[in-house]
């Protein structure tokens, strides 16, 4: 299992977490012949979140364990290196400062 990276970009610098739901341990019961199963199940923790320079929206499952980085290339960073910055899905700034959504 590896850790969130925008598919189009191929890297994790420009993400921004969304939404993180941690691992999920529950049981599970199962009928077998005269009898019951009882099972213990995991769910992986799963994280969404979107490239601020692509666009990308997303999610995965990540690591157990995992938490998301501190250290993020800034939004200003972007928009002056590409011209534009996504800040949120489907809402990009552009340099005069105007949103475009969609």
């Amino acid at each position: 299992m590896n850790t969130p990276s925008c598919r189009n970009c191929r890297t994790d610098a420009y993400l921004r977490y969304l939404q993180f739901t941690p691992a999920r341990h529950y049981k599970v019961q199962h009928r077998f012949q005269q009898g019951t199963i009882e099972r213990d199940r995991t769910d992986a923790p799963v994280s969404d979140y979107f490239c601020a320079k692509c666009g990308l929206q997303d999610g995965r499952s990540v690591p157990m364990g995992w938490v998301e980085p501190e250290t993020k290339t800034s939004d200003e960073a972007i928009l002056e290196e590409f011209g534009a910055v996504y800040v949120a899905p489907g809402a990009r700034q552009t340099r005069d400062g105007w949103i475009y959504r969609g």
